[in-house]
């Protein structure tokens, strides 16, 4: 069976913007989601996707391993779930 790990990770946070971009112990917050999420790669066959609307964002996020989709304008507000 195939699984889907998709990693939310909106640029435009009311809260703390681009949080995903934050440096943490010398690498970006997403990577920490990215690292565990490959590391279930050796016993299962899955798929990482990072959802976001930072080009920034998913930049970062495929150099660290994650294939991307780019959340339409319309679907990144604050009241949008997953």
């Amino acid at each position: 069976m195939k699984f889907l790990i998709v990693i939310p990770a909106r640029g435009k946070s009311k809260g703390i913007p681009k949080k995903n971009l934050r440096i943490m112990n010398g690498y970006p917050l997403i990577y920490y989601s990215i690292k565990n999420a490959l590391s279930l790669k050796e016993d299962y066959d899955l798929d990482i996707l990072t959802d976001t609307d930072d080009a920034e964002i998913a930049e970062v996020a495929c150099m660290y391993g994650a294939e991307i989709i780019m959340r339409p304008e319309e679907l990144s507000g604050d009241h949008i779930t997953l």
